[in-house]
C-alpha cells in the first residue's frame, strides 16, 4: 500500500503549489485571497474610518495585485482607499514594491477603461484621488507650493 503523500490527488496538489508542510494548489489561493480581499472590501465599504492599504505578501504579484485592485475599485469608495502602503526594509525594495503596484493599478484601470466601465478622464481621476488624495488626505500632507 502507498504512502498518503503518493496518491495521484497529492500529486497533483504538490505540483500546482508547494511551499513546505502547507500544499494548495493556485484556484485555492486566489479563492482564499479573493474571499478575504472582498471581507476587507466590506469592511471598508461599512466603516468610514477604514482605509484599504496594501498587499499581504503571499499576494505580491502582479496579477494578484492587479485583481485585488480591480475588487477594490469594483466595490470601495474612492476615500477608503490609498493606492500604496510598504513595509519593505530598504529604499530599493520599496521602489521597486511602487512600481509594481503602478503598473498593476493602471492595468486594472485599462481594463476597466477598454470594457466602458470607465472614461480614460475618469481612470485619470480615480488613479489621482487614491495614489495622490487619499494618502494627503490620511497622513495630513500637503504639496510643497510650487510642485503641483
Amino acid at each position: 500500500m502507498g504512502s498518503p503523500t503518493s496518491s495521484p490527488a497529492r500529486a497533483a496538489s504538490t505540483a500546482s503549489h508547494s511551499c513546505g508542510n502547507a500544499e494548495t494548489s493556485i484556484p485555492e489561493r486566489n479563492n482564499a485571497t479573493r474571499h478575504a480581499n472582498q471581507g476587507l472590501c466590506t469592511l471598508a465599504r461599512e466603516l468610514p474610518n477604514f482605509t484599504l492599504a496594501g498587499y499581504w505578501w503571499q499576494n505580491f504579484y502582479p496579477d494578484a495585485i492587479a485583481q485585488i485592485i480591480g475588487e477594490r475599485l469594483d466595490m470601495v469608495p474612492l476615500p477608503s482607499q490609498c493606492g500604496f502602503f510598504s513595509d519593505a526594509y530598504t529604499i530599493e525594495w520599496t521602489y521597486a514594491k511602487a512600481m509594481i503596484v503602478r503598473k498593476s493599478f493602471a492595468k486594472a484601470l485599462a481594463e476597466r477603461v477598454q470594457r466602458g466601465q470607465y472614461s480614460v478622464e475618469d481612470a485619470l481621476s480615480i488613479a489621482s484621488s487614491v495614489l495622490r488624495d487619499t494618502p494627503e488626505r490620511l497622513l495630513r500632507m500637503a504639496p510643497r507650493p510650487g510642485t503641483e
